[in-house]
């Protein structure tokens, strides 16, 4: 069980590639390395440092990377609108 949020609040929140959010919400992983295939344009390689967190004022799972991967996918807010008790800085590294 994770800690923080409950799972089926959690599941209606997002869609299953993005699934893995959660674990940086409950300080399981603070990076992560994204190994994509030569053909994969879903992110451009490079290091991105972000937040995750839940937004305050709705209260879902929401992330500060402006990557046009995140951003359609309906996640993306401003630092800010993060609850700062739920916001944690997470390391990406995406390389091909």
């Amino acid at each position: 069980m994770l800690k923080n949020f409950g799972v089926d609040m959690r599941q209606n929140q997002v869609r299953a590639q993005l699934e893995i959010l959660y674990f940086f919400l409950d300080g399981v992983f603070q990076q992560i390395v994204w190994v994509c295939s030569p053909w994969s344009s879903q992110i451009s390689p490079g290091t991105y440092v972000f937040h995750v967190g839940c937004q305050k004022d709705i209260e879902r799972v929401r992330l500060t990377c402006p990557e046009p991967y995140f951003a359609s996918e309906g996640v993306l807010c401003r630092r800010e609108q993060l609850s700062e008790d739920t916001s944690k800085e997470v390391k990406l590294l995406v390389v091909r």
